[in-house]
């Protein structure tokens, strides 16, 4: 188990914080769409890790990072490896498997659990066309919750 990051958020930025067809800057990183993943990070105590492809260039990924600090979040913890284009799941899941997170879902508007089944249970599919919304807000907390509940149900060695 990671002692310093127990719980992580896999953060997307197109389609998640942003409708995916937004271009022009006005139109990316909508403000309700960041609030929420911040009511995600307060509920869950979760860390965010960036899987997104903004993750690749230093510029923006600082820019991502100064957005998510205009909503009290803190700097990621971490960024996937870049195994190869569209693979996301293998990256999340390469990220899991080295730093060994005890609860972890991924946010994206990428249906992930059809590149890899194991993402069942630890994923919540986005509406590209919208970015996040509450009730998509809303599964990943739950799922946070089921999977803690599962640690705690257990046994102990």
């Amino acid at each position: 188990m990671s002692l310093l990051h127990p719980e992580v958020l896999f953060l997307d930025v197109d389609g998640v914080l942003h409708p995916v067809q937004a271009r022009h800057p006005r139109q990316q990183f909508v403000n309700g769409c960041l609030a929420l993943v911040a009511d995600v990070v307060k509920a869950t105590g979760a860390a965010i890790c960036l899987s997104t492809a903004w993750r690749l260039d230093p510029q923006a990924r600082k820019f991502v990072e100064g957005k998510l600090r205009e909503f009290g979040l803190g700097p990621p913890v971490g960024r996937t490896p870049n195994l190869a284009q569209f693979h996301r799941s293998r990256e999340i899941l390469a990220w899991v498997h080295k730093f060994k997170p005890a609860t972890w879902v991924a946010l994206d508007d990428w249906p992930l659990m059809e590149e890899e089944p194991k993402m069942q249970g630890h994923f919540v599919q986005s509406r590209p066309r919208y970015g996040l919304q509450p009730d998509t807000a809303q599964k990943v907390v739950e799922l946070f919750k089921l999977q803690q509940q599962s640690i705690k149900c257990q046994p102990r060695m």
